[in-house]
């Protein structure tokens, strides 16, 4: 029996894999019991390669409906799939009438499945839709509501290395990032919410970076405080907000030279790491909203110091 080990990448917002044999029973369990990882993941495996004996359309169609995002959304990815795989799909109304009302789906990521499923279809059995794109998104308004506020920590040691974390799961590996701004595997600044109270390690950092600002050093770097108003792009299982919210990120610079001075240590289940600056901007999986706010800290150093930064 082969064993089906399916990445999610672009199809979910972990990095896990279904590592079960899809065997028909295994199939029923997953729709029946999940976990829900694994069923959102599901009919991208089985859309990619369908296994015999298995009505892959019927369950794509029954997922179509699911409540959760990424669920429905990768049913509607997996009919695309299922066109350029057998080169046919047998509920041609049925498909056609939910794929064009997932175009106006809530959640913007299901429309766009929705459409890129039709686009598929399209090339693939040359089937005809009356409507085949989503509708588009409002601009941007002038006055964001924010879910959120999180604060991130741009920590470097003497060698001009970065600190990063992310969160361990003795089930599979990986948590998911609680602001839902990176995958899984991906490694972000130290941060913590500032709607809920602080940890010790955190309010100690909070702490230091305070007595450090501005009485204890001249270092203009010292001085750096910027925000960013970004997006929630991923699902985080313990955060609070919702997916395409939006939220702030004040992210602070803090320099400890010898690492022993740091004081944000690792809490239960988070796995810390120091990364040179080339394995932070592309030799390592990094968050882009976190190599975001090292560009902004170059950004800052050009601006207020007249020169980049010595470790960007």
């Amino acid at each position: 029996m082969r064993r089906w080990a399916t990445r999610l990448h672009d199809y979910q917002y972990s990095d896990d894999m279904i590592e079960r044999e899809l065997t028909s029973d295994v199939i029923d369990d997953i729709l029946a019991l999940g976990p829900i990882d694994d069923l959102r993941v599901l009919p991208i495996a089985l859309s990619m390669d369908p296994p015999e004996g298995v009505d892959v359309e019927r369950i794509c169609l029954d997922l179509a409906f699911h409540k959760d995002a990424w669920v429905r959304g990768n049913a509607l990815t997996a009919f695309g799939h299922l066109a350029r795989v057998l080169g046919k799909l047998d509920k041609q109304s049925r498909i056609k009438q939910i794929l064009e009302t997932s175009l106006s789906d809530e959640e913007p990521l299901v429309c766009r499945r929705a459409g890129d499923a039709i686009s598929d279809i399209e090339t693939f059995l040359g089937w005809r839709f009356q409507k085949k794109k989503p509708a588009p998104l409002p601009r941007v308004p002038r006055n964001i509501s924010t879910k959120a506020c999180y604060r991130t920590y741009l920590i470097v040691d003497e060698e001009s290395h970065i600190l990063v974390e992310r969160s361990a799961s003795p089930s599979s590996g990986f948590a998911t990032d609680p602001r839902g701004l990176s995958l899984a595997n991906e490694w972000r600044l130290p941060g913590f919410s500032l709607t809920e109270p602080l940890s010790r390690n955190a309010q100690a950092l909070e702490d230091r970076w305070t007595m450090r600002y501005p009485k204890v050093w001249l270092n203009e770097s010292n001085r750096f405080e910027e925000l960013a108003v970004v997006r929630a792009t991923q699902l985080g299982e313990r955060s609070i907000h919702r997916w395409q919210d939006w939220v702030e990120l004040r992210c602070r610079a803090y320099f400890v030279w010898v690492r022993a001075d740091n004081p944000y240590t690792p809490a239960d289940h988070i796995e810390h790491r120091w990364l040179t600056t080339q394995e932070f901007m592309s030799g390592e999986p990094v968050g882009a909203h976190d190599r975001y706010l090292l560009a902004l800290f170059n950004d800052y150093s050009v601006r207020e110091m007249g020169y980049g930064s010595s470790f960007i």
